[in-house]
């Protein structure tokens, strides 16, 4: 059985799908739909408006925002956690497809897509010019791009910044007053008509059947020239005969640069159930035959080095466990206790394998903490049986009555443990939830192996393996000397009850007021190093793309110089690909991001905060002209959005102009914020054109119809598709207006079906006035966000709490200026809004655990009372947690209330270790004091190793000074500090309250409870 369990284990574990971090499952829906031409203005009322309607007809939608740029509607809708992301995805479009109804028919067919991680990229690909055309760069990146789309895990591979090929058709205006609109009407409707081939069936020739087949497919420029669209004066009118035909590149609306170099990129997207690891290696292995590839931001990279010092920090946590067993226990008892190690571990593999699980930072952490306490029960019974054995049992005699002493002990710590952590799992909400769940489950899996391990296979080693033990020889000097110094301690502690738990709850009350006079700050997780980094930029609105390309040119020079930057990418034009699950991608000739790759931190000379924090400090004061840069630094851990996010909805611009711009200057004044950014839209130059309504009626002319006239001589639209030299091309189809632009369309004359000569001027009226460059809305609202970040060592939390403290007085003096700002409304999201969400999870979670500990306690002691004794200890390891983060100098996290959840079960374990023993001394005919005194001295070691163990398996990774580590720092050092404060504090306050108590219960009832009987029946 021990070699099958062996053997099942060590395959699951090298089955694992080996990931960065545990797969979240995050139903965001996301759609695009392009309205070419569209100002904002537009867009938000054809587009946005009527889809945002349909939308909101579904039910569980937690968050809705849109986005209204030029050209394009963005819409992301998050749903509750608890929907079925599937079936929510198909209802998504379903809704979509019946908005599509009601915008207009111009806008373009929507581009639809769920929002997860395996949407987001796992590396990119970076192809930089070296001498090639952007044209042969793009042919290159394409090539590349077919064959990594048919690896297996590949989900997708999403290109950015390359140059395609179109035939672009220019119609001569003269040739259409000339001619009139009827080719051009014959052009734009029946061109998919004329190019293409029919099947015609078969037909019996000469005896022979025949295929049939009409052949009309353009097989190249000339035979498009040559398609005749209509006929003049019983003339035909070829596509030569008034239009230009030719290939030609179009103007790129969005760029990419790859290490200053103009360039092409691709980002690679993973199936799920792909192991990023496996994935990576087959990219690569294609990318052998293209060395000049940049390869950038490599996930797989990431796995490799966090897993590979989580593995070396638990391997140095075994070994000291092994080592203090092997110090404490004896060579034979400390062999057998630590195969409850291997075993326990390879248990646990077996069932996360079958789980469906994967193995990533959140997961081996989980294994990792569970690492001491998976000899705990090992240790009890194993101790216990050693006991017996140095009582002069025979082995098999101390084997059976060691293990059942103890047998319900070790089930009911076990359970308590396991009752501490579950509430987590099924309590904590939202992205936090899903990336803390795998800590519950894994802990779970453990301590159930370790306790089958200590119940079945150790007490059969102990007795095969340990057959004759000396008199009295348990312990040694040192036991002896702790024992005695522990037991005269207690014995003063107990005749001074009174003072000691008054003591005790001055210091906790002390530690409570260090929380509540914010002594010791709060956040949501750690601020680490990361190696990622990215920066948004944002020229004034109007600039020009070539504008925004000199503004990043002046960084990218910085970069080049650095001897800190590995590679980057600035994307212009947009923010590229979306990097993240709460990443917002923006549009528009004014925008730019970079994606830098720093250097290891074993190659430069400090650490990647300090870089950093030296290029925000260095391009701080660059830019004078209104120009924005903002730095977002990649952290481990879930989406949670900005440290600081302020959400100012309200109907009118100038209302939210107003107020937002009084928050940026509250923000801005606050010490420690940095990055403060908004996206206010900003004023863009537009024209105008009124339409003269009595010409167009007189003429008989819509102005639908003069409109699209407009956009096909301004913008132009693809007509279809053809193959020119084996490659498909769009054709492009335009009206030449010369460079002139407007100007030139204002002279312009059209011929109408009645012959009539018409003037654009005669109809059209300009206005030069300004628009918005972008309208975003929240849950339907107009809605202006303004994101900050924060300094090392600054708390978004209490930066927060100072601004709500200075609304109330903000709103007052700007509503003596309008009135009409009592219709902004002002709200908190992003990670402030999820860490309140979170501790209030996490008290509901720490509520939960102490009821099921109770009813767990009570079960064991049958007793009301006696439970209670071990739960008023728990907020002891509140107090060791406090006092330990107060000592290494880190805030309350959220990792640092899981380790509370639990330190919340090893307290239980002590306490129960501790009364269930004195209950049976009691029963056995002992006094109160006896029972006592003889209960701390048998149960020291047992308590003292299982918290020594605990402490050590963690201790590795507590003094770790990885950068992938630091993120459990503050986990560990809570759990570590906690158990020395807590298990120091329990094995005073237990014996003293139960001496407490039991004396009460003697007064009024002047008996032992039944459960004492029952333990001493039995």
């Amino acid at each position: 059985m021990i070699v099958l369990l062996f053997g099942l284990g060590a395959w699951a574990m090298m089955n694992l799908r080996v990931e960065t971090m545990p797969e979240i499952n995050t139903p965001v829906m996301f759609a695009a739909i392009p309205l070419p031409g569209g100002a904002p203005e537009e867009v938000e009322a054809l587009i946005t408006n009527p889809v945002e309607d349909k939308i909101s007809e579904m039910e569980d939608i937690d968050r809705l925002t849109s986005s209204s740029w030029q050209n394009v509607s963005v819409l992301v809708v998050f749903f509750k956690e608890s929907v079925d992301a599937e079936e929510k995805f198909k209802e998504f479009k379903e809704k979509i497809a019946e908005a599509r109804q009601l915008i207009p028919a111009e806008a373009m067919d929507p581009i639809m897509e769920e929002i997860n991680f395996e949407n987001l990229p796992m590396m990119f690909l970076g192809f930089p010019g070296q001498g090639r055309s952007q044209y042969e760069i793009s042919r290159r990146a394409a090539k590349i791009k077919k064959e990594l789309d048919v690896l297996p895990g590949v989900k997708k591979v999403v290109m950015k910044g390359a140059t395609e090929k179109h035939i672009e058709v220019r119609v001569k205006p003269d040739r259409l007053r000339m001619y009139g609109a009827a080719p051009l009407r014959a052009l734009m409707e029946d061109l998919p008509a004329i190019n293409t081939n029919m099947p015609g069936g078969k037909a019996p020739i000469m005896g022979a059947e025949y295929t049939v087949r009409t052949v009309g497919k353009f097989n190249g420029l000339d035979d498009l020239r040559n398609a005749v669209l209509a006929a003049h004066n019983g003339q035909p009118v070829a596509l030569r005969d008034f239009a230009d035909v030719s290939e030609t590149y179009p103007d790129p609306e969005t760029l990419v640069n790859v290490d200053g170099a103009r360039g092409v990129t691709l980002g690679v997207m993973k199936k799920r159930g792909f192991g990023t690891i496996d994935v990576a290696a087959r990219i690569k292995k294609v990318l052998e035959k293209y060395p000049d590839v940049v390869v950038m931001s490599d996930g797989s990279e990431t796995v490799q080095h966090q897993m590979g010092e989580l593995q070396f920090h638990a391997s140095w946590g075994i070994a000291l466990v092994l080592i203090v067993l092997l110090l404490t226990l004896g060579f034979r008892v400390a062999v057998i206790v630590s195969f409850a190690l291997p075993m326990s571990i390879f248990m646990t593999f077996a069932a996360m394998y079958f789980r469906g699980m994967t193995l990533d930072m959140v997961s081996l952490f989980s294994l990792l903490l569970a690492l001491g306490m998976m000899v705990d029960n090992s240790i009890v019974v194993c101790e216990n049986i050693f006991r017996h054995m140095s009582l002069g049992k025979s082995a098999n005699q101390a084997a059976i009555d060691g293990t059942n002493e103890v047998a319900w002990p070790i089930l009911s710590s076990t359970f308590a443990v396991v009752a501490a952590f579950l509430p987590m799992g099924l309590f904590l909400t939202g992205p936090i939830g899903e990336f803390t769940r795998p800590i519950p489950i894994v802990v779970t899996l453990a301590l159930v192996s370790s306790l089958i391990v200590a119940q079945c296979f150790n007490p059969t080693l102990c007795n095969t393996f340990i057959r004759r033990v000396k008199i009295d020889e348990e312990g040694g000097r040192f036991w002896k000397r702790a024992r005695r110094g522990y037991t005269n301690m207690m014995a003063w502690c107990l005749d001074h009850g009174g003072t000691v738990m008054a003591a005790a709850v001055v210091l906790l009350v002390a530690c409570v007021l260090l929380v509540v006079f914010r002594i010791i700050g709060l956040q949501l997780f750690p601020q680490l190093d990361s190696s990622k980094l990215y920066i948004d930029i944002k020229t004034p609105p109007g600039s020009t793309l070539q504008e925004t390309t000199e503004a990043a040119g002046r960084i990218e020079a910085a970069f080049q110089k650095s001897p800190y930057v590995d590679h980057y990418i600035l994307n212009l034009g947009s923010s590229g690909t979306r990097v993240e699950i709460d990443d917002r991608v923006f549009y528009g000739s004014n925008i730019a991001r970079f994606i830098v790759d720093l250097k290891p931190r074993a190659d430069i000379d400090r650490s990647h905060k300090q870089v950093i924090d030296g290029f925000r400090k260095k391009f701080g004061g660059m830019f004078r002209d209104g120009t924005e840069m903002v730095f977002l630094e990649k952290y481990l851990g879930p989406p949670v959005g900005a440290p600081i996010n302020v959400q100012v909805s309200g109907p009118d611009f100038e209302q939210l102009q107003t107020v937002t711009t009084a928050m940026r200057r509250m923000l801005k004044a606050e010490p420690g914020v940095v990055d403060v950014k908004d996206d206010m839209p900003g004023q863009v130059p537009q024209v105008v054109l009124h339409a003269n309504q009595l010409a167009m009626g007189r003429l008989g002319l819509t102005t639908h119809e003069l409109g699209g006239f407009i956009f096909l001589s301004l913008t132009g639209y693809k007509i279809g598709d053809m193959s020119v030299g084996g490659e498909k091309e769009s054709i492009f189809l335009k009206i030449d207006t010369g460079q002139g632009g407007i100007a030139n369309m204002q002279n312009e004359k059209f011929a109408l079906p009645g012959g009539e000569q018409v003037a654009f001027g005669d109809l059209l009226e300009p206005e030069f006035t300004t628009g918005l460059s972008g309208i975003e809305h929240e849950n339907g609202r107009r809605t202006v966000s303004i994101e900050a970040n924060v300094g090392k060592g600054v708390e978004a939390e209490r930066i927060v709490s100072n601004l709500q403290s200075y609304l109330p007085a903000m709103r007052k003096t700007l509503e003596s200026i309008d009135p009409k700002i009592k219709n902004v409304k002002i709200r908190f999201a992003g990670e402030t809004m999820l860490m309140d969400q979170a501790y209030s999870d996490l008290v509901t979670a720490v509520l939960v655990s102490l009821a099921l500990i109770y009813l767990i306690l009570l079960l064991e002691f049958r007793s009301t009372l006696q439970p209670l004794i071990i739960l008023v200890c728990v907020p002891y390891a509140l107090v060791g947690v406090i006092l330990g983060l107060l000592i290494m100098g880190y805030s309350f996290s959220i990792l640092a209330g899981i380790g509370l959840l639990c330190l919340i079960g090893i307290v239980v374990n002590n306490g129960i270790i501790f009364i269930d023993y004195a209950n049976l001394l009691q029963a056995r005919g002992r006094s109160r004091r006896e029972a006592c005194l003889e209960a701390c001295l048998t149960r020291l070691r047992p308590i003292v190793l299982t918290k020594i163990t605990v402490i050590l398996g963690i201790t590795p990774m507590a003094l770790a000074s990885a950068s992938k580590t630091q993120f459990w720092k503050p986990l560990c050092w809570s759990i570590i500090w906690g158990l020395l404060i807590s298990t120091t504090l329990t094995l005073i306050i237990i014996p003293v309250a139960y001496y407490i108590t039991e004396g009460w219960r003697a007064r009024y009832y002047g008996k032992r409870p039944d459960v004492t009987k029952v333990t001493a029946e039995e």
